[in-house]
């Protein structure tokens, strides 16, 4: 199988070779395309079985462009990098708009791969760019694997903007350092949602996710919101949930559990819960709870010195209890 970046070169050449490399319909499984916004917008191809990693950037670079290819009707200046011990690879390419410029690499990877895009990340939400990146994203096609936005400043209404965006996403990362005043209104329907710097979160946020996985990091949720959301879920509502991580303030059971039947499981009571990332893991304790059709969860407050008022939920398969 050629390597990538061969298969990229060659597919530059001219419409005709590329209409050939297609024709053989060389997709790989566990190749990935991602866009990366921030203050280098980069688009990234990635095949990580076969150390294959090459960025395309339309960031004017500090050094002679001695190439140029066509992408569409443009024929765009080109310097290209490489480090042969893991088949890296820099392309970067002169446009008047580095937004369209990347959005136009994107799509010919896209065509030429037959993939769509995998991720999109996010490090800068200073500019109103980046609003262009996720309409275009979102019209394109209907899922990607993750969406991530890791800044150490954001505006609130830049924030709030992706948040009502991730419907398209598969999986959320969220670590944006937020005003006091922050709210949200959002829903999520997904496969895993995470967000550190959670204080921000309500039980209105809460009770519109239905994904497999939640965990959030320094959330101020009460007792009486977490109560209300387990009655929620006991009533055969939201009904993805296998793991959920959240922060509550001082736990009270007796608030937390108000009106809820529940077993208590004494922590001689260790139960294997599954693999995970190659580990396993089990379930000490806890309290059982039992949802309308039959479900059970597992209720366990551990704290830890990174998080004290950790509380999980965790939605067994009921062959395994």
């Amino acid at each position: 199988m050629f390597p990538l970046f061969e298969i990229t070169l060659l597919s530059l050449c001219s419409q005709k070779t590329r209409t050939w490399i297609k024709a053989f319909r060389l997709r790989r499984k566990d190749l990935r395309i991602n866009f990366n916004f921030g203050n280098d917008t980069t688009v990234s191809v990635v095949n990580k079985p076969a150390k294959e990693f090459f960025v395309f950037c339309s960031k004017y670079p500090l050094w002679e462009m001695k190439y140029s290819v066509r992408l569409g009707n443009l024929t765009i200046p080109i310097c290209i990098q490489r480090d042969r011990r893991m088949d890296w690879m820099d392309f970067r390419f002169i446009f008047d708009d580095r937004i369209k410029g990347n959005i136009m690499i994107a799509e010919y990877l896209c065509s030429l791969f037959e993939k769509d895009i995998s991720q999109v990340f996010f490090t800068s939400l200073f500019f109103s760019d980046y609003q262009k990146v996720m309409e275009w994203v979102t019209e394109r096609q209907k899922r990607f694997i993750s969406l991530k936005a890791a800044c150490h400043f954001t505006y609130d209404t830049e924030a709030a903007f992706l948040l009502e965006n991730i419907k398209n996403a598969n999986n959320v990362h969220f670590n944006l350092k937020l005003t006091p005043n922050f709210k949200a209104h959002f829903k999520f329907d997904g496969q895993v949602f995470e967000i550190d710097q959670g204080f921000w979160f309500t039980l209105d946020n809460l009770m519109s996710i239905n994904c497999l996985e939640l965990y959030v990091k320094g959330s101020q949720l009460t007792n009486k919101e977490m109560n209300t959301f387990l009655k929620h879920w006991i009533s055969n509502k939201l009904l993805k949930f296998k793991i959920i991580g959240i922060g509550l303030e001082t736990i009270n059971l007796e608030a937390l559990f108000d009106g809820i039947p529940m077993i208590r499981r004494s922590n001689d009571v260790r139960r294997f819960y599954g693999n995970i990332k190659g580990r396993a893991h089990f379930v000490v304790g806890g309290f059982d709870i039992q949802r309308n059709d039959g479900m059970t969860a597992t209720i366990v407050c551990k704290a830890t010195r990174i998080q004290p008022r950790r509380t999980w939920m965790i939605v067994w398969d009921n062959l395994s209890v």
